[in-house]
């Protein structure tokens, strides 16, 4: 092995000779292979016209005699085939001792010999058990009875119905352990996570699965670690099957199946005559609901109620002629900005061959509208490859996968405002900050007005409090106007192309029976151009709007400019990754009476090389900017970056699979693998697994007992898998030049120049994080296969987990965070995975219902001794769970009205009294959150309850001592688990040619609660419109029975407690769709063989919003930078 290493690892020049020689090999086998398809096709062609073929006419009907509507009907070997016309019937030329091969969705493949009668009907059966179907795993298939692990297979059915941009946001709720973070709704982002089970991470790494497609294993060329990209890039109609690995099976994948994996095949092409389908989506998306909020009125009410309180002056505030005008006021930036959007997908498949060789093409095209500003976000999918039968032993296939990503959009970045509300909360250097701002824009504040007969876009007034200072400070909300940046040339483009090559052979030993060998060659890359323009632009600022009777616009209001914003950056980025991946196979595949055996062995060599390069500009000019680095201002050398990087791994792998008599099953994975992450003694990490099942209901004594389950299997596994999840080369020294980093000498003392600064301490003795993975599992069919159930239990034991040090207790300050990860922590996790199906008919009525389920425990083994803090602090201790609680105050019940708000002198005198009992049982001086005189608790603010008291050295918390403090010691537990728990419902129905279907999800357990954006009114700070519930705000004089605390007083009130928190309930209507199959007698005679429309739609209807006033829905929060989407779509599928 250590040879085999030195050879692939050693020596450059070999290295290069190998990968040339692969890649002319496929290219002459492609070649060639095709000059000889011709040549076998024309032999196979006069062949067939010397056999006498007969007539043969019949009817294929379901189960109940039924006639089935578009059977296909081929020729076993050939290209020829019919299909049945409305009544079931069909007529086909057949020769002698032919076999029919007779397929329809939904029953079971069926192979017919032809013995010479000239009428010859077939009764289908349904396919209900889906015992026989082939499912996906690691470098092969397996059929689903024969499965040993812990997998599910993917309805992809179910993922061409649902309306998403990504596949990733289709999978929510189709696979038990499997859990999607979904993508933002906007145009053309893919950020959508996934996670198989528990995966654990303490030294920021990514979590996702690996994602194996068509055997490719699919790494970001940066560093090698799993990508999403072309995943997120993949159009449904694209995918034949997918499948989740769970537990160790996964290990086949070695080091980058820790987390789990996703194999994905392709379609292909199938014998028969050739075949084109399209499939198109029309669609149209808009948000589910825009939270409410406070309108111009509401919005003034409220600043008055904080101004006062604030100790503002009357002309501080909206005088009583200022409100009545804003009840008529309604500048909606959003409604202005915001409309519903348009989609499209199209794609369109051909497909076919004979048993000499059989092709696919397939070609999609999907574009998104804007909601919101402008965004042209295009993606096209094309896909096209071809496996060839050379000679009787020797196959040989290609495939050609090419992805074009466009996007042009306006680009409203925010510099960093800091204003402790929704500026802070939404724009902190955020480019997708304008949803948020818009929404929460005062409605009294208009985007343009008309100054000396022209119209300008306006610096937003602050409110009655205070006026924008200057324009030329680009980090505050004066400075920013959507409008204005619409129309000043500001934008973004990104042009993303990339492709992956695939070759293939096989080659079948013809003297051992069995016995094949396969090798693969898969070259990926890709390359992106990216444009980001951040123009100045123009705004007129009103001087007077924080003076008495001119808060509002209005022809007294005296203005400044048109004023220059000169913030703005022009940044070129390109980026060129590739990736290439070769495997050599040995196979075998026998079968000895009621032995089964199958064995694979390999041998795989990966790499990946990236670069990038930024040029940046800053400060361009005013009404200068062309397009052209000359135009784009001046050179930024400190952010002006190229960096390039490569990696590569080397592996072993094997697998033995043994099958007795379809009763007992076993199956060894082996896989070594080498990393260039780690020094050359740490390079190669093992990775074994064994699984074992037992088929019970095979068993004579089974089949006679218990004869009312169809099908029990039990089935167990043990593996270990690793990770090298650390940046590359961290275990020798590396620096990077900074063009302002470096401290001048001489005449350049004490100034900042270039120079070689360090990175993190080197780990030589870094090495792989491993994870034992346990699994036992349970799949049983009874009623007739109509109930089938899938129960999988697991038990991970993950350790050397890398973990981040210099937080641990004792490391010298000086180490600070430049201290490279050690193999440190460990973590035991638990959990299960549940699946019920049942599928039944009545009468013409066929209906299914799904459930997938699961929990989840874990327990910290080893960590780093961390400082004692208190319990609500949430950190990571030895025998603690990552799942941690959520924490907060319980507010005191004492008060008038029982909520907790204080809202009378005699409320405060209560609570007072309540905190000095405690206080002097414990011996010490009453408190609130550092409040020691009762004269400065105030109504409006919110009272809690004293817990706890200081912290003892062995981690516990003293008594309530009587002072409310926010260092945590008087939190309580506001929920033990702060993780939801659920299921998902998968429901199904069909009629003749009508099929209906919808997933419903629930869940409930985590922390939840009503919005809190605080609100600050210092300098060029706004007052902004807020969430509508709080129009019941307590106010001292004009609202003394208000429900909610004042906003005025966020310093008290904004803390996690159960004042704010409301259930966490949630059961919904994930997805829906409707269908019809139009009676091919309507079509036939347009030449197409087959017709379905359908409506279907995403992110539909929550039953239960438990929000004051409803004003959010269960989908986004204040803080959401752009609002779920509910998509309906139009589909229209055809075959011709």
């Amino acid at each position: 092995m250590e040879k085999l290493h030195k050879m692939f690892f050693g020596h450059k020049v070999l290295q290069s000779s190998l990968m040339s020689c692969a890649k002319w090999v496929c290219c002459f086998l492609l070649v060639f292979g095709g000059s000889i398809q011709v040549l076998s096709a024309a032999t196979s062609t006069e062949a067939s016209v010397q056999q006498q073929n007969k007539k043969v006419i019949g009817t294929v009907t379901d189960e109940n005699g039924e006639p089935l509507i578009g059977v296909t009907i081929t020729l076993k070997g050939q290209a020829k085939g019919t299909v049945t016309d409305v009544n079931g019937k069909y007529s086909l030329e057949v020769p002698n001792s032919a076999v029919l091969v007779v397929s329809y969705v939904g029953y079971k493949r069926q192979f017919v010999e032809y013995k010479g009668q000239s009428v010859l009907s077939i009764k289908m059966e349904a396919d209900v058990s889906k015992l026989d179907e082939v499912v996906v795993i690691g470098y092969g298939s397996q059929k689903v009875k024969n499965v040993t692990g812990s997998l599910s297979s993917v309805d992809t059915k179910q993922l061409e119905n649902i309306p998403t941009t990504n596949i990733a946001d289709a999978l929510a709720g189709q696979v038990a352990g499997l859990s999607i973070t979904s993508a933002n709704s906007r145009p053309g982002s893919n950020d959508a996570k996934l996670q198989v089970r528990q995966v654990f991470d303490f030294n920021g790494g990514q979590t996702n699965p690996i994602i194996i497609i068509d055997d490719v294993m699919q790494l970001d060329p940066k560093d090698g670690t799993p990508s999403m990209d072309r995943f997120n890039r993949l159009d449904p109609s694209e995918i034949e099957s997918m499948t989740v690995l769970r537990d160790a099976s996964a290990a086949i994948y070695g080091s980058r199946a820790s987390q789990g994996a996703i194999v994905i095949k392709t379609k292909r092409g199938k014998e028969g005559p050739i075949k084109v389908g399209y499939s198109g989506k029309f669609e149209w998306n808009d948000a589910v609901s825009h939270e409410k909020v406070t309108n111009a009125y509401e919005t003034a009410q409220i600043a008055n109620s904080y101004l006062r309180l604030n100790n503002a002056t009357a002309d501080q505030m909206y005088s009583d002629t200022e409100l009545e005008q804003m009840k008529s006021l309604n500048y909606n930036w959003l409604d202005k900005a915001w409309s519903g959007a348009g989609a499209m997908q199209h794609s369109v498949n051909v497909t076919g061959g004979t048993n000499k060789a059989t092709f696919f093409a397939t070609g999609s095209y999907f574009t998104q509208g804007a909601n919101i500003g402008f965004n042209n976000y295009k993606r096209y999918n094309f896909r096209a490859g071809s496996d060839i039968n050379l000679t009787k032993n020797l196959k040989i296939n290609a495939s050609l996968n090419v992805n074009n990503t466009k996007q042009e959009k306006s680009y409203n970045k925010v510099a960093s405002i800091s204003d402790s509300s929704y500026g802070s909360a939404l724009a902190s250097g955020n480019s997708n900050a304008d949803y948020g701002l818009l929404l929460h824009m005062p409605q009294n504040v208009p985007w343009s007005w008309n100054v000396n007969g022209n119209d300008y876009w306006v610096s937003p007034a602050l409110g009655p409090h205070a006026v924008t200072s200057s324009l030329s400070n680009v980090n505050i909300i004066g400075t920013w106007n959507y409008f204005a940046l619409q129309q000043n040339g500001s934008q973004a483009s990104n042009d993303n192309f990339d492709y992956t090559a695939n070759f293939g052979f096989q080659y079948d030993v013809p003297f051992v029976q069995g016995l094949s060998f396969k090798g693969t060659y898969s070259l990926s890359r890709n390359s992106a151009n990216a444009e980001q323009v951040s123009l100045p632009f123009q705004l007129v600022l009103a001087t007077n709007t924080a003076t008495a009777g001119n808060h509002l616009y209005g022809d007294a209001t005296t203005w400044s400019g048109p004023l220059t914003v000169t913030k703005g950056q022009v940044l070129y980025d390109k980026t060129v990754g590739r990736s290439e991946q070769m495997n050599f196979y040995i196979n075998y595949d026998r079968k000895f009476g009621q032995h089964t055996v199958s064995a694979m062995a390999s041998v795989e060599r990966a790499e990946g090389f990236y670069t990038f390069e930024r040029e940046a500009f800053d400060n361009p000019v005013y009404g200068v900017y062309n397009g052209s680095s000359a135009t784009a201002g001046t050179w930024n050398t400190s952010n002006s970056i190229y960096n390039k990087s490569e990696h590569g791994k080397m592996s072993y792998l094997g697998r033995v699979s043994y099958d007795y008599a379809g009763k007992y099953l076993a199956q060894l994975i082996l896989r070594s693998d080498a990393s260039t992450n780690f020094a050359p003694e740490n390079y190669w990490g093992f990775f074994p697994s064994i699984s074992l099942g037992w088929v019970m209901s095979e068993e004579p004594w089974f089949k006679k007992h218990v004869k009312w389950v169809d099908y029990l299997k039990v089935r167990g596994s043990v593996g270990q898998t690793g990770r090298d999840n650390i940046p590359a080369f961290n275990w020798i020294q590396k620096y990077y030049y900074a063009s302002d980093k470096g401290l001048g000498f001489g005449s350049n003392g004490g100034m900042y120049v270039a120079g070689i600064v360090p990175n993190a301490s080197p780990n030589r003795d870094a090495t792989w994080d491993k994870a034992t993975k346990y699994n036992l599992g349970v799949d049983v069919n009874v009623l007739n296969n109509r109930l089938s159930t899938n129960l999988d239990g697991y038990y991970d034991k993950s350790t050397d987990i890398f973990t981040a040090m210099a937080g641990a207790a004792n490391v010298p300050i000086s180490v600070g965070g430049a201290f490279a990860a050690q193999n440190y922590s460990a973590v035991d996790a638990w959990g299960f995975d549940l699946s019920i199906n049942w599928r039944d008919k009545i009468d013409q009525v066929k209906y299914s219902i799904g459930v997938t389920t699961g929990l989840s425990w874990n327990k910290i083994k080893k960590y780093p001794t961390l400082a004692v803090d208190f319990p609500s602090s949430n950190k990571y201790y030895v025998g603690n769970s990552t799942i941690m609680p959520a924490w907060g105050f319980k507010t005191w019940k004492g008060n008038a009205g029982g909520d907790g708000v204080l809202r009378t002198q005699s409320d405060i005198d209560a609570y007072w009294q309540y905190l000095t009992n405690l206080a002097t049982a414990a011996g010490t001086t009453p408190s609130y959150l550092n409040i020691t005189d009762k004269t400065k608790i105030y109504p409006g603010m919110l009272a809690y309850q004293d817990l706890g008291g200081s912290l003892n050295a062995d981690g516990t918390v003293s008594g309530p001592d009587g002072q409310v403090k926010s260092d945590g010691s008087d939190y309580a537990k506001l929920v033990k688990r702060n993780t939801n728990y659920g299921f998902s419902t998968n429901l199904g129905l069909s009629w003749k040619d009508f099929s209906w279907n919808a997933m419903i999800s629930t869940s409930w357990g985590s922390y939840a609660a009503i919005d809190y954006i605080g609100q600050s009114t210092g300098s060029n700070r706004m007052f902004w419109a807020r969430e509508s519930f709080w129009k019941d705000m307590f106010d001292p004089t004009t609202n003394v029975n208000g429900k909610y605390p004042n906003i005025y007083y966020s310093s008290q009130n904004n803390y996690a407690s159960d004042f704010w928190q409301v259930s966490s309930f949630r059961c919904y209507v994930r997805s829906m769709n409707v269908a019809y199959t139009v009676p091919r007698k309507l079509i036939a005679k347009l030449g197409i063989e087959s017709a379905k429309v359908s409506l279907s739609g995403n992110n539909l209807w929550d039953f239960f919003n438990p929000y004051p006033n409803h004003y959010r829905n269960m989908y986004d929060n204040a803080k959401t930078s752009y609002p779920t989407l509910r998509t309906w779509a139009l589909g229209v599928n055809l075959t011709f």
